[in-house]
């Protein structure tokens, strides 16, 4: 079965960097409500209908008299439609020798196409903090955009503070995150041994494909 793994990352590779992939027949689903804010000047994020956002949890932290935001964000389109995704994720369920029906499970699929969508490059995205707006890096090749933002405590009152994207008018998605401030007094705990060591057993490789899928 471990024999398999190669041909299977030879696989994946080659579904992700199809060059022609088969377009989804219908716009990727989102989250209706609450509808992103449009931006009041036209600054707006320039995502297609059919492109998906996310915006990483960001931390804050003390730099001067303000807050130093390092803040991701990445753009791609989902390709459920693709043909060659849907092999993929069928060729993923034998490799691991899964159950019958395990690619028609709503969490597999979840799971195994987020590794097989189209990154989108050269993406600006716009998002709102409190009452500002801010445009961030364009994303690269991989369609990432990292952005280091210098935000003054009146932008960061709470301890965890929403991050919307601007969207274009008529656009009613919603793509949110998180900015959590670190102050300088009170505790922090940052723990990921039982997701990462005792139920993911990220020390056993195949074990690890098995829980994570």
């Amino acid at each position: 079965m471990r024999s398999l793994l190669p041909a299977l990352a030879l696989t994946l590779a080659a579904a992700a960097c199809d060059p022609a992939p088969q377009k989804a027949p219908e716009p990727a689903a989102t989250t209706p409500a609450p509808a992103a804010p449009a931006a009041p000047t036209g600054a707006a994020s320039d995502l297609k209908s059919d492109e998906d956002l996310r915006l990483l949890p960001a931390v804050a932290v003390r730099d001067g008299d303000g807050w130093r935001v390092h803040l991701r964000a990445w753009v791609f389109e989902p390709e459920e439609g693709s043909w060659r995704r849907g092999a993929a994720v069928a060729a993923l369920v034998s490799a691991l020798e899964l159950p019958p029906g395990s690619e028609s499970s709503e969490v597999f699929r979840k799971r195994a196409r987020a590794f097989l969508v189209d990154n989108e490059s050269g993406k600006q995205v716009v998002v709102r903090i409190s009452s500002k707006e801010h445009t961030l890096e364009v994303t690269g090749a991989n369609g990432h955009s990292e952005t280091t933002l210098h935000l003054a405590d009146a932008d960061l009152l709470a301890a965890s503070t929403p991050v919307a994207a601007v969207l274009k008018p008529g656009d009613t998605r919603s793509f949110t995150g998180t900015i959590v401030r670190l102050d300088a007094a009170g505790v922090s705990v940052v723990s990921d041994v039982d997701d990462t060591i005792k139920i993911s057993e990220v020390r056993d490789k195949q074990r690890l494909l098995e829980r994570t899928f």
